[in-house]
């Protein structure tokens, strides 16, 4: 399973809590790898994110890790090969990201790629919960999910659930990424400077 929760502010900062129930099903290793994508394409403009990690934790306990720019992403290694990893393990990652939102349609909008094209492994369940700053009106909010590589075409809209709102998808396989589109209202948000 893999929830990613996405706290907007009104500056357009963007706080990423991902949390992963991962099973080594009987293997073991020393370290594991997520692949943040930092480059995405909205509107025929490339795009680039900067990310900050704040933590990475196993259940309660935090976990050492390094975060390093490799090309088009951030590549955190958690875990530091003195210990092996296995059986069932709840990570969750959290960082700051910026650059996530664009003005280019006039409005703000949030692209979002959940898992990228790099994930080695299937997500048997993924929820994505938005929140978005207190005084946007969720109704007026547009959303749209992509459910494979770049360039996939829409697959469904996300639902305003209580002060949030939520996209979903199951069984995703290795390699295909999970992405979604939030336009929020004009002056809902600040532009960067």
């Amino acid at each position: 399973d893999f929830q990613v929760d996405l706290h907007l502010a009104n500056n357009c900062l963007l706080k990423v809590t991902e949390t992963v129930r991962y099973d080594f099903e009987g293997g073991q290793r020393p370290v594991l790898y997520r692949r943040i994508p930092l480059r995405y394409e909205r509107h025929d403009i490339n795009e680039r994110l900067a990310i900050l990690p704040l933590f990475v934790k196993d259940g309660d306990k935090p976990m050492p890790y390094t975060c390093k720019i490799v090309g088009d992403f951030a590549i955190l290694q958690i875990g530091d090969n003195k210990a092996m990893l296995s059986g069932q393990h709840v990570f969750s990652i959290q960082y700051d990201a910026s650059n996530a939102v664009n003005f280019h349609s006039g409005k703000p909008e949030l692209f979002w790629s959940c898992l990228g094209t790099e994930l080695p492994c299937r997500v048997d369940r993924l929820r994505v919960v938005l929140h978005c700053p207190p005084k946007v009106n969720l109704s007026a909010v547009k959303t749209l999910s992509y459910l494979g590589h770049s360039g996939a075409k829409g697959r469904s809209q996300g639902k305003v659930v209580g002060d949030t709102i939520q996209f979903s998808a199951q069984h995703l396989i290795s390699g295909q990424d999970f992405s979604c589109v939030a336009t929020l209202p004009s002056g809902s948000l600040s532009a960067p400077s």
